[in-house]
């Protein structure tokens, strides 16, 4: 069993064909990919998650039944400070005000087919589903805050590999796999 907090994050595998073209992209750029989207859980009790979908909404990780899933929790900031729930909670509630219900961006997927224009053409404050979830990471001093152009490869791969993060989960989702607990 596995036990959620507010905070933690997630990247999923995305069958249809835009998750299939973005891993397909980031495979060319990185050589390696399994991930097209990524989130952040905002409410274990219920399964809720913020993310880039048809918009930036409100979503559940039921949505993941039977699929990849990958979910980590950071644990300090880039300077090492332990990161504390209260912290989490605040800066989702900060993204929520400014993001929730904003319109998909799907013409920034086109800018990620060439990740370093994608990470220097600014187009608002409009964000992909793996830019949503950076900017919560910068949010919480996480990682540092260049969050436009990153895909859901660079996050899988910073929690996977950096120190300040702790993989909770690898594998084939199902919610019966969870503990949910508060905080």
């Amino acid at each position: 069993m596995i036990e959620l907090k507010p905070g933690d994050v997630f990247c999923s595998y995305n069958p249809w064909w835009t998750g299939k073209a973005i891993v397909a992209v980031q495979k060319f750029w990185d050589g390696d990919a399994e991930y097209g989207h990524a989130g952040i859980i905002t409410n274990p009790v219920a399964g809720e998650t913020l993310e880039a979908l048809g918009e930036i909404e409100v979503g559940n990780l039921d949505r993941y039944k039977g699929k990849q899933v990958l979910i980590a929790r950071p644990l300090t900031t880039l300077r090492g400070r332990k990161i504390e729930a209260i912290e989490c909670v605040h800066s989702i509630k900060a993204l929520k005000d400014k993001q929730l219900g904003r319109v998909y961006p799907w013409w920034r997927i086109m800018l990620h087919l060439f990740p370093p224009l994608a990470r220097k053409v600014g187009t608002g404050d409009f964000l992909v589903c793996s830019e949503l979830t950076a900017k919560y990471l910068y949010y919480i001093g996480a990682r540092g805050n260049q969050y436009k152009g990153v895909t859901p490869d660079n996050l899988a791969d910073e929690w996977l590999h950096w120190r300040n993060f702790e993989v909770i989960f690898k594998g084939e989702w199902s919610a019966d796999l969870v503990t949910f607990k508060k905080g």
